[in-house]
């Protein structure tokens, strides 16, 4: 056998050979770089990895009603978090046994483990607020199920769930499009927010500062040790004006309709209670975990989320004859009583002819009797003797068409005048307007909230209170001291309206609170020739000395009389009997 002996000498082996050192020497370099040149640089790395920052958020301050009810407080939830990196090498296989064991689709376990493919040792959550039951079963498999961990997170929890929502309102975390609005406000992005409600408005009171831990984890990324700690700084809590029996009874009285109530002291201005319905469930809306049940909020034609009561508009109806009464009553100070007007049950104006809501007629009518028994041919009249600009201007005295000061969001409304027609749709103002306006029709709107002011200014005869929903605070006050005697008068007709017989709201009487008020249906069109009618009651009580206002506004009622007095006199009810309790 012969063997070729090789040629070092040759070209080609000094190539390969010139080749491998070279080789060596970037290795070499290489190496040195790493291990002494950008030591400190790969150290800090190195430190990253193994030192993790965990922030501990702060309990928010509880929410209390004015007798230290609770209304929102916190408990722990149970979440249910995946760390891609712990788990198994055979996935497949792993995930397959995941999905038997908790009951969970393989697609949405794979869906949620890609949240953090590229964020190393990140928790992905996988279910939240899961019952003690699964809770024991993880921890009795703990050692069956590595990369499973159930984390607890603070939770809000509100007490009286949709009875007080829209006033409340809910948490939740940062959405993106806010997410520098809040950062310039020095809240970090993971931090729990109030989203709507109170829990907005008065966020900073009741967020707190968050804490934190630094934390030195091993190469599988379990905890090692607690390196350092800060503690988190609670919330403030939170005292309302709100009575919780009170607004949970409106809530049950308005349950299954779509309306609104608020009860507010006369004297002091506190919103004893404020209900908007259909409503929705802020436990829900805050955890984020039932997302079929919230989609169905969104799509709901009731509209759960809208809160009716501040941002609803409404035509007024017949409450706002108590409006044109005192505009009567101030331009005619001393033949105001003399006045009486026959109705057979149809206003002529031109041609055209505009009826009372009785079609027979009520006869001869005085000012506090047209009250009592709510003629439209009354106030036709009576409107249209007045004019617009003098009806307009007495409205604009009591706050209607603009904002009442409430602490949340709220709409201002419409008072029309000629003045805003002529801009608004280029046309004349007519009679017909005025006619409409007269008995609180047409272009005019106004909130429940407004109405609610506005009964309590005629309750304590001319002090119109801004709404109060904070214990504590201070109601603004505007008084009206020229209209006191009027009012004074007026009340009388809004006491026989409750009290006497034939009163369009003798539902909202209970001898338990004799009360005062006034009734109104409104008509609304709704397209394809259809209507329904919008109802409402306002009114006080007790009549002699006056200490709440009740205003109820039902959608697709069937009369004030009939639908929105009677909610209002059991609230009456309630309040008295929680006043015999203190």
């Amino acid at each position: 056998m012969k063997f070729s002996l090789v040629d070092f000498n040759s070209p080609r082996i000094h190539t390969l050979f010139l080749g491998v050192c070279f080789l060596f020497i970037v290795l070499g370099l290489s190496l040195l770089k790493a291990q002494v040149f950008s030591h400190d640089q790969f150290l800090k790395l190195s430190s990253k990895n193994r030192i993790r920052r965990v922030l501990v958020e702060a309990p928010r301050g509880q929410i209390l009603d004015r007798y230290g009810n609770i209304l929102a407080d916190n408990r722990p939830r149970f979440d249910l978090v995946l760390i891609r990196e712990e788990l198994p090498k055979k996935k497949k296989e792993y995930v397959e046994f995941l999905s038997t064991f908790l009951d969970v689709t393989q697609k949405k376990l794979w869906k949620t483990l890609q949240k953090t493919a590229y964020l190393p040792y990140k928790p992905a959550v996988l279910l939240q607020d899961i019952d003690l039951n699964l809770v024991a079963k993880i921890e009795e498999r703990n050692q069956d199920l590595p990369g499973v961990h159930v984390r607890v997170e603070p939770s809000r929890f509100y007490l009286y769930g949709e009875e007080t929502s829209h006033l409340i309102g809910a948490v939740g975390k940062i959405p993106k499009k806010e997410v520098e609005m809040w950062k310039e406000r020095g809240v970090r992005t993971q931090e729990t927010i109030g989203r709507s409600g109170i829990e907005r408005i008065l966020d900073s009171h009741l967020r707190g500062k968050v804490g934190g831990m630094q934390v030195q984890v091993n190469n599988r990324g379990y905890l090692d040790k607690i390196i350092g700690s800060r503690e988190s700084i609670p919330g403030k809590d939170l005292v309302l004006s709100i009575e919780a029996p009170l607004q949970q009874h409106l809530s049950e009285q308005l349950k299954g309709r779509k309306g609104a109530g608020v009860v507010m002291n006369v004297r002091t201005g506190e919103i004893l209670a404020c209900v908007s319905q259909p409503s929705f469930d802020s436990n829900i809306l805050s955890s984020g975990a039932n997302r079929k049940v919230i989609q169905s909020y969104f799509q709901d034609q009731g509209r759960p989320l809208y809160s009716r009561y501040n941002l609803g508009l409404y035509s007024p109806g017949s409450l706002f004859k108590l409006v044109v009464a005192l505009a009567y009553m101030q331009e005619n100070p001393k033949t105001w009583k003399e006045k009486h007007v026959f109705c057979d049950g149809v206003f002529n104006l031109g041609s055209f002819q505009f009826r009372c809501w009785k079609r027979s007629g009520h006869g001869s009518l005085s000012l506090l009797d047209s009250i009592k028994v709510s003629c439209n041919l009354f106030f036709y009249e009576t409107g249209l003797e007045l004019g617009a600009e003098p009806i307009a201007e007495m409205a604009s005295r009591f706050g209607f068409g603009q904002k009442t000061g409430f602490l949340l969001a709220e709409k201002s409304g419409l008072v029309p005048t000629p003045k805003w027609k002529k801009k608004k749709y280029k046309q004349g103002w007519y009679g017909g307007d005025t006619a409409n306006f007269s008995i609180g029709q047409g272009a005019l709107l106004c909130t429940p909230l407004q109405m609610a002011v506005f009964i309590s200014a005629l309750a304590n005869e001319g002090s119109i209170l801004s709404p109060v929903l904070v214990a504590g605070g201070k109601s603004k006050e505007k008084d009206l001291n020229d209209l006191r005697p009027f009012i004074s008068a007026l009340k009388e007709g809004m006491r026989r309206v409750v009290q006497d017989q034939g009163g369009t709201a003798s539902k909202a009487w209970v001898k338990e609170m004799p009360a005062a008020g006034k009734t109104g249906t409104v008509e609304v069109s709704i397209g394809g020739g259809e209507k329904i009618k919008h109802t409402w009651f306002g009114g006080f009580a007790p009549f002699e000395n006056p200490e709440i206002s009740v205003t109820i506004l039902v959608e697709e009622g069937e009369s004030g009389g009939r639908t929105a007095a009677p909610i209002a006199g059991s609230l009456f009810k309630k309040y008295a009997q929680l006043r015999s309790l203190i």
